[in-house]
């Protein structure tokens, strides 16, 4: 499979400037860790540490300490984690489902990580290549099936050409074939039922 971690993070970090997403740095992360971990042993005296606390604990996860949501009220233990292991976790996940689409590697991944959004789960699919093609490639089948012949699909259209209007015709009415966008126009004296149906027969 193939490797764009540096492109995936360079656009994530793009993504999480300009957004509300909580996700920290490597460095960024273990700061948070220790200030929350001081302060719910201190007196709570640092007042960014005690709004750390309201948001977060941390909790030992396969042996490793790990910031988990302060209001936790579910059975499973679910933990924020950090750019720089993003990528490799979304990847096992792809790799694991058989290059599983979004809403699958989400229903797998939010039992698991609090701050890996759909959103990214749609950034990291959109670098990935073996997946691309079998999107276009269903696209294009379905317009085969569905639109093969001409004049099996079109669009009508009806202009009023006013204030150009040329004798007594002041419409346009206009048919463009989906498949071959072949087109031809007629002009309309009005917009009645019975003359367009007309048109459309010829």
């Amino acid at each position: 499979m193939e490797d764009f971690k540096s492109e995936f993070d360079e656009a994530l970090n793009k993504v999480v400037k300009i957004s509300s997403m909580k996700i920290h740095d490597y460095s960024e992360y273990k700061e948070v860790l220790c200030r929350v971990a001081k302060a719910r042993n201190n007196d709570f005296s640092d007042s960014k540490g005690r709004r750390l606390v309201k948001m977060y604990k941390v909790a030992i996860i396969d042996g490793e300490s790990r910031l988990i949501p302060a209001n936790n009220a579910s059975t499973r233990i679910v933990c924020y984690v950090y750019m720089e292991e993003i990528y490799s976790i979304l990847q096992e996940s792809h790799i694991r489902l058989n290059h599983g689409d979004c809403q699958s590697m989400f229903n797998e991944l939010k039992y698991k990580y609090v701050n890996i959004t759909i959103d990214i789960i749609q950034l990291y699919l959109s670098f990935c290549k073996a997946c691309l093609p079998k999107k276009n490639t269903a696209m294009k089948s379905f317009d085969e099936i569905m639109y093969q012949e001409m004049n099996s699909r079109c669009r009508l259209d009806i202009i009023d050409v006013k204030p150009h209007y040329d004798g007594d015709y002041k419409y346009i009415f206009s048919y463009e074939d989906y498949k071959t966008k072949y087109c031809f126009l007629r002009p309309l004296k009005s917009v009645c039922p019975n003359e367009v149906a007309t048109i459309v027969v010829d």
